[in-house]
């Protein structure tokens, strides 16, 4: 089960569950507003990660009233990822191994997300 399902059964079963979250000085992430009116721009660089040396400014203004921002991204600290941190994907990262073959890569997460993002957006205008 992943972190979102792990959070998910947390609360269902009211265990105090709390992933810890860190500044991730290795990269920086584009964060646009979404919303019906993101343009296409800035939705296409929403999530994009760079490394610190190649990422545009903070407040990137593409065009006028851009509501975009570059900031370092976050990653969850070892040992946190699960409730108990001793099952599931915290496992595999404390000793260092790869992720799983089902694991997405973040091509895939982000065609996933943009596809499932849009197909809502244009269900929820009919």
């Amino acid at each position: 089960m992943g972190l979102l399902g792990d959070i998910i059964v947390a609360a269902i079963k009211g265990i105090k569950f709390n992933p810890k979250f860190y500044e991730d000085k290795r990269y920086k992430v584009w964060i646009c507003m979404l919303s019906p009116s993101t343009c296409k721009p800035c939705f296409d660089l929403h999530g994009k990660l760079y490394l610190p040396e190649d990422a545009p400014p903070r407040f990137p203004n593409l065009h006028e009233r851009c509501a975009c921002t570059v900031v370092w991204s976050e990653s969850v600290k070892k040992g946190t990822a699960s409730f108990d941190g001793k099952e599931g994907i915290d496992v595999l990262i404390l000793k260092g191994e790869s992720l799983p073959k089902q694991y997405l890569t973040k091509k895939e997460a982000k065609k996933t997300w943009l596809e499932t993002y849009f197909n809502e957006l244009t269900s929820s205008n009919r």
